[in-house]
């Protein structure tokens, strides 16, 4: 599976309300027009390593159901 980032948007009602660190902020880890290729393996191999656990947690749900 391929995933581009294809824009950066910040929702900070949606952070406040699900992520671990409500005051994250923007997304310093990925910038537009980054390609990543998913071969199953989790998201410790994408990006040398670091690569937002927060974003695996979605795509990695998606790559496992269309993979099943």
């Amino acid at each position: 599976m391929k995933v581009t980032v294809i824009c950066k948007k910040c929702f900070s009602d949606l952070q406040e309300r699900y992520l671990a660190d409500p005051n994250a902020g923007p997304c310093p880890m990925f910038e537009i027009g980054q390609e990543f290729l998913f071969d199953g393996h989790g998201f410790q191999t994408m990006n040398e390593g670091r690569f937002c656990m927060e974003a695996w947690d979605a795509i990695g749900r998606s790559f496992s159901r269309s993979n099943g």
